[in-house]
């Protein structure tokens, strides 16, 4: 059994029962989506993938919730940071991801101006930029990037097909 020792830890495996995917409580509730192939099978093939992932969102809360997903549901080694900057610095340390899930709306430097600064570095890995407002204009900005967009919260069925990719 997962003790939490922390408030942070509690709070944030709230935030991620309340607005995010929980696979575990889900996944009897599921039926295949996916050619036939179950959530635990599914689940399964991701662990084996041993994901390495970069976790870019300000709200702390959403950020801290996913990286316990990522890691708990499925085996995945998460470096979560709060800034763009942050995640450039972390590909220009030599460090490489399989996917980098990345928030649109952030201070500072926004999802856009990440991406766009990771593409003229060359060291884009897979990009995936998420957010809450799905209607927003940077959304549509991003929409004209040629990346993969979701909205928060996320739904199931797309976070796996997104992590089994």
């Amino acid at each position: 059994m997962l003790t939490m020792k922390s408030r942070s830890q509690r709070s944030a495996v709230r935030y991620l029962v309340g607005s995010l995917l929980i696979y575990r409580m889900l996944a009897s509730e599921t039926k295949p989506t996916n050619g036939g192939v179950g959530p635990d099978a599914m689940v399964d093939r991701i662990r084996a993938k041993k994901l390495r992932i970069l976790v870019v969102d300000d709200d702390e809360q959403f950020r801290a919730a996913l990286a316990f997903n990522l890691k708990e549901t499925f085996g995945a080694q998460v470096t979560a940071v709060s800034t763009g900057y942050e995640a450039i610095s972390k590909l220009e340390e030599g460090q490489s991801f399989d996917l980098i899930l990345l928030d649109l709306m952030m201070p500072g430097m926004n999802g856009i101006e990440t991406f766009r600064r990771l593409c003229e570095n060359g060291s884009l890995d897979r990009v995936v930029i998420m957010s809450a407002h799905p209607d927003s204009p940077m959304w549509l900005q991003a929409e004209q990037l040629e990346v993969e967009l979701i909205e928060k919260p996320i739904e199931e069925d797309r976070f796996l097909n997104i992590l089994a990719k």
